[in-house]
C-alpha cells in the first residue's frame, strides 16, 4: 500500500515554526455542556470535546486478556459516564485536580433513573485499570504507566445535592495539558451507543478522520492488535476472528455509522492469507475526512425578502415547511459552505429529497456516501436537521443529474453481453459486510 499524501504538507522547519499550542492553552470543549442533559436533542449533537492523540494511540486495558471480569464490567453506560465526566473536567483542568458533577446531570445524560446504577458505573470506572505508553515529547516522564481510569467517590455539595467527586490520574492530566496533537469527539453518541466496543473504537477512528490526508487512507491493523486495543477478551492462543468480528467489531462499526456525524465509516475490508482456511491476517478500516458541523460555520446574510421568496417556492414545490425544510439559520450556514445563497441551498436540498423519493437505491450525492433510502430514513427517524447535515456531507448532484449522463437516454443493453459468474474459489468481496450488518440491525427480519 503506497504511503498517504497530506493535503497540507509542510517542511520540518515550517512545522516547527507553526507548532500548535498545548492543551493548557485550549478550551477543550465546544458548546454548552448543559445541552447534554437531553442527549437526543439537536443541540446536544453539536457538543464535542478534544482528546489528546497520545491517549488514543497508546491506550490499552490492563491485562485485558487475563482480567475478563473487569472488562465485562466496563459496559456502554460506564464508558458514557467516563466521557461525560472527562468533558466536565476539561475546561478547568489547568487549575483544578478534583471535580464535582451532580448525580442528576449524569442520570439525564445516561438516561437512567436509579441512583444505584450511577454508583455501579462509578465503581466500574474506579476498578478499571489502563496503561499508557508515554514518550518525552508528550510532556510527561516517558515510560509505560498503569493507572486507574478515574478515581470516583460520592459526595454532597453546598446545596445538599448528591454529586460524583472524581479526579484524573496525574500523568493523564499532565499529558492532556501538554498535548499538541488531538482530535474532536462528539459526546452525544456515547449516550446512544448500544455496543460497549463502539465507545472504544470511536476515538481511534476519529483520530484518523481528523488527519489531513488528500484521500481517505485506511487504518491497517492485525485482528489481534485491534482486539487488544478494544479490550476484547479471549484465551491466549485461542483468538477466533469470527467471534471477534460479529460480537465486537461489526456492532461497534454499525453503532458509529448510525450515531456519529463528523465522519463516516466508508470502508471495512478483511485481508485473507492464501493458506488453508484463509485466515484473516489484516483489517482495513477507512473513514471519511472529519467535517465541521454546520453549527460551527458562519451564517450567510439573509434578508426578510429572501425568506419570503424561499418559503413561497418551497410551498409551491409541495415541501412541508415544518418537517422537510431546515431552519433558516441552518440554511444560512449551509449557504456559506456551498458559497451560494439560502434560496439556492433550499432548492438543492429539495432536489435531493425528490431524487431520494424517486430512486431510493441510488446515491443522492456525487461521492456515493448515502443513497436515497438512507436519507429518507434519517429524515423520518432523526428529523430534518440530522438529514440535512447528512446530505451536506455530499451535497453535489450525481453525474447523471448534473448533465454528464442522462438516465432517460442511456443506450440499450448490448444483447451480446454475457454475465460471467465468479468461480467458487475466486474469493469474495468484503466491501458490503458492514452495510449488510447495519441493514440487519435497522431492519431485522
Amino acid at each position: 500500500m503506497p504511503a498517504p499524501r497530506f493535503s497540507n504538507f509542510r517542511t520540518r522547519l515550517e512545522r516547527r515554526a507553526a507548532r500548535p499550542g498545548t492543551g493548557a492553552s485550549r478550551a477543550g470543549v465546544r458548546g454548552n455542556l448543559a445541552a447534554l442533559l437531553d442527549p437526543t436533542s439537536e443541540r446536544a449533537a453539536d457538543i464535542s470535546v478534544e482528546r489528546a492523540a497520545v491517549l488514543i494511540r497508546t491506550f490499552r486495558y490492563a491485562n485485558a486478556a487475563d482480567n475478563a471480569a473487569t472488562m465485562q464490567g466496563l459496559g456502554v453506560k460506564s464508558s458514557a459516564l467516563y466521557e461525560f465526566l472527562m468533558a466536565h473536567a476539561r475546561r478547568d483542568l489547568a487549575g483544578q485536580t478534583e471535580f464535582l458533577v451532580p448525580f442528576s446531570a449524569a442520570k439525564a445524560f445516561l438516561q437512567v433513573t436509579p441512583t444505584v446504577r450511577i454508583r455501579q458505573y462509578m465503581t466500574d470506572l474506579t476498578n478499571t485499570w489502563v496503561t499508557y505508553n508515554f514518550m518525552a515529547k508528550d510532556g510527561v516522564e516517558p515510560g509505560r504507566r498503569t493507572v486507574q481510569l478515574l478515581r470516583c467517590s460520592e459526595d454532597v455539595d453546598g446545596t445538599g445535592e448528591r454529586c460524583i467527586r472524581y479526579r484524573l490520574p496525574d500523568v493523564v492530566r499532565q499529558a492532556i495539558l501538554a498535548a499538541r496533537g488531538y482530535t474532536w469527539l462528539e459526546l452525544a453518541p456515547f449516550a446512544k451507543f448500544s455496543s460497549k466496543y463502539a465507545a472504544r473504537l470511536y476515538p481511534i477512528l476519529a483520530l484518523r478522520a481528523g488527519m489531513s490526508f488528500e484521500q481517505p487512507y485506511p487504518i491497517d491493523v492485525t485482528p489481534d492488535e485491534l482486539a487488544d486495543q478494544l479490550g476484547w477478551s479471549y484465551e491466549p492462543g485461542k483468538f477466533k476472528f469470527s467471534n471477534f468480528e460479529h460480537r465486537c467489531l461489526l456492532p461497534a462499526l454499525a453503532d458509529i455509522s448510525l450515531n456519529v456525524r463528523r465522519f463516516q465509516v466508508i470502508g471495512y475490508d478483511r485481508i485473507e492469507a492464501n493458506t488453508r482456511g484463509r485466515p484473516v491476517t489484516r483489517i482495513l478500516l477507512t473513514v471519511s475526512k472529519a467535517s465541521r458541523p454546520l453549527s460551527e460555520r458562519q451564517k450567510a446574510e439573509v434578508s426578510p425578502q429572501q425568506v419570503a421568496i424561499l418559503k413561497a417556492l418551497m410551498i409551491k414545490r409541495g415541501v412541508d415547511l415544518e418537517k422537510d425544510l431546515p431552519p433558516i439559520g441552518m440554511l444560512a450556514q449551509a449557504a456559506t459552505v456551498l458559497n451560494t445563497d439560502v434560496i439556492e441551498t433550499a432548492k438543492r436540498w429539495a432536489n435531493a429529497l425528490d431524487r431520494a423519493l424517486e430512486s431510493p437505491s441510488l446515491s443522492v450525492g456525487q461521492n456515493f456516501f448515502i443513497d436515497g433510502s438512507e436519507l429518507i430514513a434519517a429524515l423520518e427517524h432523526r428529523g430534518v436537521g440530522h438529514a440535512f447535515e447528512l446530505w451536506m456531507r455530499d451535497p453535489e448532484e450525481p453525474s447523471c443529474v448534473s448533465g454528464r449522463y442522462d438516465l432517460r437516454n442511456l443506450p440499450p443493453l448490448d444483447p451480446d453481453y454475457i454475465e460471467v459468474e465468479m468461480e467458487p474459489d475466486a474469493g469474495r468481496s468484503t466491501r458490503n459486510v458492514l452495510k449488510d450488518f447495519i441493514n440487519s440491525v435497522c431492519d431485522p427480519v
